[in-house]
């Protein structure tokens, strides 16, 4: 066993995987700490607005839009391409977002496509309630709802999230630190885009 240990390949074998575990194991807890931390922003950013505040008044605004069009027989369920209609699409995606919100598992992509989906309905439903003929408390409660998207909207925009997530990118993705990244499945924060 010494004469094996002794050979000058075997310790630069040695040697190099000792390094490359090491290595694996450094970026994966220190740079791995760092895109996770980046990738948490999304959910909850200290002292500014995040992105998932924005979703969860989105998904207020809706279900007050679908609940006011279906208490007054309001038809906003046009038949989409997939066979389901718009406001059983908003439920579902509604549901999906308070789920991936609640559990913090669903990347930015994910929760950007969510989001888009979800405002696009909203705006279906603002349009339908906008054309239909409205008590003065229906009105009220339906120009809420629609300002309370707007702020959500608006809550999207102005979180910081973006900004951060391409300033780590400019740092950080880039060679080696990419390729040593995906080596030890470490994950880059995604944009949410």
């Amino acid at each position: 066993m010494k004469k094996i240990l002794k050979n000058p390949a075997v310790a630069l074998i040695i040697t190099f995987v000792l390094v490359f575990v090491s290595l694996q194991l450094n970026t994966r807890i220190k740079f791995g700490g760092q895109c996770d931390e980046i990738s948490a922003q999304l959910y909850n950013s200290a002292g500014s607005p995040c992105i998932a505040d924005g979703m969860r008044t989105l998904c207020s605004a809706s279900e007050k839009m679908l609940t006011l069009a279906g208490q007054l027989g309001i038809d906003v369920s046009t038949l989409d391409s997939d066979g389901k209609y718009a406001d059983e699409q908003a439920a579902d995606l509604i549901s999906d977002i308070r789920s991936a919100l609640r559990y913090e598992d669903g990347s930015a992509r994910y929760l950007y496509y969510l989001y888009e989906a979800l405002l696009s309905k909203t705006y279906a439903m603002e349009t339908a309630l906008a054309r239909s003929a409205l008590s003065d408390a229906d009105s009220a409660a339906f120009l809420a709802a629609k300002e309370e998207a707007s702020q959500a909207r608006t809550l999207v925009e102005n979180a910081d999230y973006n900004d951060i997530v391409r300033t780590f990118l400019k740092r950080y993705d880039r060679f080696p630190t990419s390729l040593i990244a995906s080596f030890a499945g470490v994950s880059m924060p995604n944009l949410f885009a």
